[in-house]
């Protein structure tokens, strides 16, 4: 990655974690970048190893990434996952003290690939998953059994899970949730201004200012844009159509 990678390439990397009180403490808080280029690597972490994707792009349903725990190359009976097609997957964290990649492609269409950063963090927990943009975060705890729920600002609904919790597995019984700009609300506050202007209802004036102040400013800064045309305020709701 960025280099599209080549036809029936076959790329493996093997994540080790080392032994924190041989190489102290400082090792133990490196962070290190790891990209679809296929030169076998082994690096040494220490604890469990916690896998985060920024990027990734593979030839959907033909070449893929399987990724699993332990350092042997291949076994099916460790198999945390298999990916591909072009969605950037979720944040994945080792049960052991290895983790191994393996990119495999046909013979056809290549595609970017994919970029990756790995960190060790503490065994028994499942890793920070962040926070959603234009969301927060209750909970900052990340052990087995903790609990962690999203909420969404004014303007923006929450698409996924609004509660996840850290399985003994050390995978999140969910995937980070999204919050998505109610974009709804800009049409909204279009046909009540047009109500209110033709028929001088100052009632549906007031819901205009409420409904553009309140929509505006978040969905031009919300990216991607998403339009949800079957949510409409309360103010609306006589006027919403039934097909809508």
């Amino acid at each position: 990655y960025p280099v599209q990678y080549e036809n029936n390439a076959h790329c493996v990397w093997v994540i080790t974690a080392m032994d924190s009180g041989k190489f102290g403490k400082e090792s133990t808080q490196q962070v290190r970048k790891l990209n679809n280029s296929c030169d076998f690597q082994q690096k040494q972490l220490t604890k469990v190893i916690k896998l985060s994707f920024e990027e990734f792009d593979l030839e959907r349903g033909y070449d893929t990434l399987t990724v699993g725990d332990g350092g042997k190359i291949g076994d099916t009976r460790r198999v945390l996952y298999v990916l591909t097609g072009s969605s950037v997957p979720d944040l994945i964290v080792s049960l052991s003290n290895q983790m191994w990649l393996h990119l495999q492609s046909d013979d056809t269409i290549g595609s970017a690939g994919f970029k990756a950063v790995y960190e060790e963090i503490e065994r028994g927990g499942c890793g920070d998953p962040g926070v959603p943009a234009f969301g927060r975060r209750s909970g900052d705890r990340f052990q087995h059994g903790d609990v962690l729920t999203f909420f969404c600002q004014s303007a923006f609904e929450l698409v996924g899970e609004r509660t996840i919790t850290c399985q003994h597995n050390n995978q999140w019984s969910g995937n980070k949730p999204s919050c998505v700009c109610k974009c709804s609300y800009v049409l909204c506050s279009v046909i009540v201004f047009l109500f209110a202007v033709f028929n001088f209802n100052p009632v549906l004036s007031l819901c205009f200012l409420s409904c553009f102040y309140l929509s505006v400013p978040f969905c031009l800064h919300s990216y991607p844009v998403t339009y949800k045309l079957n949510v409409f305020p309360s103010c609306l709701s006589s006027f919403a159509p039934s097909s809508l």
